[in-house]
């Protein structure tokens, strides 16, 4: 299964990321801890920030769990295969991140009337 996710930061910092998230089907890998492959895109580093695409985006623990907390899927694509998701964050110079916009969706059609209704 495969996540495409497109992630806009507005405020302090303007960055807007996209990138595909591999899941594993196979439990072993689920129990083993590699049923991922989203650690490649973002990732909490030794010194506190978290990383996303290796631009560092805060080391605001509330701002770090924002962005975390709207990484999910909802396990929405497990039967097409794919999902997407599409995020907008506010950030400010503290570091603080509001999670402006959330949605996901299990494919290119039910995303695109999504964006074109709303």
């Amino acid at each position: 299964m495969v996540t495409h996710y497109k992630l806009v930061f507005k405020g302090s910092k303007e960055y807007t990321f996209r990138f595909d998230v591999h899941k594993s089907d196979e439990e072993l890998d689920w129990v083993l801890g590699n049923g991922t492959d989203l650690e490649e895109h973002i990732c909490v580093k030794n010194d506190g920030y978290i990383y996303i695409e290796g631009r560092q985006i805060t080391n605001n623990p509330n701002g770090i769990d924002a962005i975390q907390n709207n990484l999910y899927d909802g396990n929405i694509g497990l039967s097409t295969g794919e999902s997407f998701v599409d995020c907008i964050f506010a950030i400010d110079n503290h570091g603080y991140v509001i999670c402006q916009k959330h949605k996901y969706s299990s494919n290119k059609i039910d995303r695109f009337l999504s964006k074109w209704i709303g």
